[in-house]
């Protein structure tokens, strides 16, 4: 569906984000489908600034976010331009970058009208941080969700110890420390989706959004009507809207490996979860050998990191989550791993990353603790 007359717009312009508001929705685009619109800083801050605008905005009642192309809908944070700075020796840009970023995330997540996620393809790492944290995540039926970020020496961030921790059992442990993908059923199962749209109920969903009579219920949709129940609140008007249009995309694999997954990934030390792994290969398990490989190829820094991580965040708030991941993140850029990562599988595409140390094994409490003191610039401060 293309969204074109009837807009309003103000605040921060950018080519890479499209804005309008229409029957009192603001709705975003993110518009670099080239780079399966992945945020640039640019980005970062124009979402920001107009968030802010429309939070304020009377006219205003709800948000929407979507990608721009069929592909996907937001791939991630650019960590080409945190890697170039690094490089170059800027250290401004990363403290900048990701203090911005973490910010935006927070405002998602504490914002007080709905905001709704449209996650079509692919919504990795950074394209999680500005939707998980929204109020209705769809899902269809080509989406894929992922926290890969182990996989170039760094942690799943943008509050995403925040939100993996709160899926079913050790799922959260799983999704950080492999770098999963998961799709529909199992995103829904995480909590990571809130309701399951195929394409089709999809464009009708949108349709509806941008006739809907505010004051009044639709009352010629009468399976909505009835689950409204008259409600002019904006979030019960597009809940509902949206239960009328979602179905059941069925179970995915990890409902069913439930069990298995809290066994291994419960355990206190990731050197413990390779250890239960190994055993478990040993009986010709497809998956768990899969499972191991994977791990196998990460960061042993980066798995060690997001582990404790993961653990500690249990007990804590969105707000003291962010502060704890902009520790993480200033000290993640100090590391070889994280250049090392992204060198090899962002810059040069498939290369094999030489890690130091190689073997989880290596990584002891001392190295770890390094990574949770705070930065030398003072922690990072969140303001509503």
């Amino acid at each position: 569906m293309t969204l074109m007359a009837a807009n309003k717009s103000y605040g921060i312009e950018s080519d890479f984000v499209k804005f309008n508001i229409i029957n009192s929705i603001g709705w975003i685009t993110l518009n670099r489908p080239k780079a399966l619109n992945a945020l640039n800083h640019e980005m970062i801050l124009a979402l920001s600034e107009k968030l802010d605008l429309w939070k304020n905005d009377p006219a205003v009642k709800a948000v929407v976010i979507s990608g721009e192309g069929e592909r996907a809908f937001c791939a991630g944070g650019d960590i080409k331009a945190v890697y170039t700075a690094l490089i170059e020796g800027d250290k401004k840009l990363p403290q900048q970058f990701f203090t911005d970023e973490y910010t935006l995330n927070w405002k998602i997540h504490t914002y007080p009208k709905p905001y709704i996620s449209i996650l079509h393809g692919i919504a990795m790492g950074g394209g999680l941080g500005i939707s998980v944290h929204g109020t209705f995540r769809i899902v269809t039926e080509d989406s894929v969700l992922a926290m890969p970020e182990t996989g170039i020496g760094f942690f799943p961030d943008v509050g995403g110890t925040y939100f993996l921790r709160r899926c079913p059992g050790q799922l959260g442990v799983y999704l950080g420390l492999s770098g999963q993908r998961i799709k529909a059923a199992d995103a829904l199962y995480a909590k990571l989706g809130t309701h399951y749209l195929t394409k089709d109920s999809l464009e009708k969903f949108k349709k509806n959004l941008v006739t809907l009579n505010w004051q009044t219920p639709i009352h010629d949709t009468p399976i909505w009507a009835k689950e409204n129940k008259g409600s002019n609140e904006p979030r019960k008007i597009i809940e509902a809207l949206l239960e009328s249009h979602a179905s059941n995309p069925g179970t995915g694999s990890l409902e069913r490996r439930q069990g298995r997954i809290d066994s291994i990934f419960g355990k206190k030390l990731v050197r413990e979860i390779f250890e239960e792994l190994e055993r478990t290969t040993e009986n010709n398990d497809p998956w768990a050998e899969e499972c191991l490989a994977e791990l196998k190829k990460k960061s042993p820094t980066s798995l060690a990191v997001t582990h404790r991580a993961l653990k500690a965040s249990a007990a804590l708030s969105i707000a003291e989550i962010l502060k704890l991941e902009y520790r993480l993140s200033q000290s993640f850029m100090e590391t070889s791993d994280f250049l090392e990562g992204v060198r090899a599988v962002v810059i040069e595409k498939g290369a094999t990353p030489q890690w130091r140390p190689n073997r989880i094994e290596g990584v002891n409490d001392d190295m770890i603790d390094i990574f949770f003191q705070e930065p030398p610039q003072g922690d990072l401060l969140l303001r509503n």
